[in-house]
């Protein structure tokens, strides 16, 4: 009788990567709000209709009054703005233009925290590391993460471990820039 092997998944939420630097939803949602006030938002526009593009009135209204409401996080702020967008309507590709551009934000937060302190992820990646012996001893390990951030990826490239994204194939490099602006980060093979 031959046994089927046993698959093991882990299913990681944003507190995995907490203990390396990375902000939880409350954290990115200050940083997020901070970033894009809405008279920041109107100001942008302003600036984009200057330069033949830019959104309506009506998306950019919604957008602040959204970004004003102290219970919404930025996942519920993308949701609102996805919502906007499945809807038949003339302004149904500004929803989607100004959600592209609101996600664009969000990773461009979670760049700045890989980014700006290197060493500091470097440094603490070693909390996780039972993460990696774990994933040695279990071949394939399935991990679906909620997570936006890289540390998964991170973690695979500091122990060697071939990770497979399933978006490509080969070798994808990791790589931020130190202070000096000289590159750092290593690589991970994607298989």
């Amino acid at each position: 009788m031959t046994s089927e092997p046993v698959l093991t998944g882990l299913f990681l939420g944003a507190g995995f990567s907490y203990e390396v630097g990375m902000p939880l939803v409350g954290e990115l949602t200050q940083e997020l709000k901070e970033l894009v006030t809405p008279s920041k938002l109107r100001e942008f526009n302003l600036s984009w209709r200057m330069h033949g593009t830019g959104f309506s009135d009506t998306v950019i209204d919604d957008l602040a009054a959204v970004l004003d409401r102290p219970e919404m996080h930025y996942e519920s702020i993308l949701g609102h703005l996805e919502t906007a967008q499945r809807r038949t309507t003339p302004l149904r590709e500004e929803y989607h233009g100004i959600y592209s551009w609101l996600v664009e934000c969000v990773s461009h937060i979670l760049i700045r925290h890989h980014t700006l302190r290197p060493g500091y992820i470097e440094l603490t990646l070693r909390y996780l590391d039972g993460f990696a012996h774990f994933a040695a001893e279990q071949r394939p390990l399935w991990v679906f993460s909620l997570n936006h951030d890289l540390i998964v990826e991170c973690l695979a490239a500091k122990h060697d471990i071939p990770l497979n994204s399933g978006f490509c194939s080969g070798e994808v490099a990791l790589t931020s820039w130190n202070w000096l602006s000289f590159r750092i980060g290593r690589s991970t093979r994607n298989s």
